[in-house]
């Protein structure tokens, strides 16, 4: 998922959030590479667009973010801009190997249905046997 995140500019650092303009920032936003909503100035539409990108890369399992790519090599492509066009080309490159990692189960958790089979604990006199439960948008219940 780390491949994944370096096309976005969303958080990725595990500290508690307490907005404040004063606030130096984390390494990542440091870099560029998250919007830094630790910020309060952050906390705005544009990291809200930043999160929606996210969520539609994972709903079409990467396709959004192809599009757009794709949309924006070509206009570069069509101005020939040349010092814009190698990255867009590396970008697009990157894509597709980790598109080829996602894992088939990795969607939206309300939009999640499984089965999880665990082993039961022996009781005595009890022979092995498994425990399921099922996932229904996202909430697990055991099975009956």
């Amino acid at each position: 998922m780390n491949d994944a995140l370096d096309f976005f500019k969303m958080r990725r650092c595990v500290d508690d959030l307490h907005p404040d303009p004063n606030f130096p920032g984390c390494i990542y936003s440091e870099m560029k590479m998250c919007l830094a909503p630790a910020f309060v100035a952050a906390l705005t539409t544009k990291y809200r667009t930043e999160v929606v990108r996210v969520e539609d890369f994972l709903d079409s399992r990467g396709e959004s973010l192809k599009r757009q790519m794709a949309v924006e090599r070509d206009d570069a492509s069509a101005k020939m801009n040349s010092k814009q066009l190698p990255p867009f080309m590396r970008a697009f490159d990157k894509l597709t190997p980790v598109l080829q990692q996602l894992p088939e189960f990795v969607r939206r958790i309300d939009q999640s249905h499984a089965v999880i089979v665990q082993k039961s604990l022996q009781t005595s006199g009890q022979p092995e046997s498994v425990a399921l439960f099922r996932v229904d948008s996202g909430a697990i219940a055991r099975a009956t």
